[in-house]
């Protein structure tokens, strides 16, 4: 028997753009990435590090660089850290109601030493394109106080507006991300 190759679909990740940074820069627009062409979305951030030690946000762009700030971001998180210093452990759910963005490190700073390794994970957008609410899934995992913690956290949100959305914004809480890369991929149909 023979296999028809042509009527299989390949399957997988596209990459639609890719960011590195090596100086600081206060905040990174994907304009105009969300398309017809993909319903689903993942941005891996590897080695994400602030200037200082501080959150991570993230915010929608509608058009442009035009960002979603009302307060239509509602989030869940659940996830735990480990305490170097104390041996201990702990798990923990929290949630956000009605926030302006969606706080990618909702357990504390990102630390901004080299030698810690910043802020690593993926985060998923579900049919950010269509004109109900939008989806978002975060697995992260970072270090804060000086590395005496790691975190680990999953996060779902959603957003309230039926704004058809174009594109994300990255964004520390105070001043600059120094270092990084961020790679976004739609996920083939």
């Amino acid at each position: 028997k023979r296999i028809d190759y042509s009527l299989i679909k390949a399957s997988g990740l596209v990459q639609l753009t890719s960011t590195t940074i090596t100086t600081n820069t206060s905040n990174i627009d994907f304009e105009d990435v969300f398309t017809s062409d993909y319903d689903i979305y993942k941005l891996f951030l590897t080695n994400v590090r602030p200037d200082t030690d501080q959150s991570i946000y993230l915010r929608f762009l509608t058009t442009g660089t035009t960002q979603l700030s009302s307060a239509e971001y509602n989030m869940f998180m659940t996830g735990g850290y480990h305490r170097y210093s104390t041996g201990a452990a702990t798990a923990a759910n929290d949630d956000q109601k009605d926030a302006t963005q969606f706080q990618v490190t909702p357990w504390g700073s990102a630390e901004s030493d080299t030698s810690e390794g910043g802020l690593n994970g993926e985060i998923t957008f579900l049919n950010p394109r269509q004109s109900t609410y939008k989806f978002i899934t975060s697995d992260t995992i970072y270090f804060y106080t000086g590395g005496d913690y790691i975190v680990k956290d999953n996060s779902g949100v959603y957003i309230k507006n039926t704004t058809v959305m174009s594109g994300i914004n990255i964004q520390p809480s105070s001043s600059n991300i120094a270092s990084g890369i961020l790679t976004l991929y739609g996920v083939k149909k």
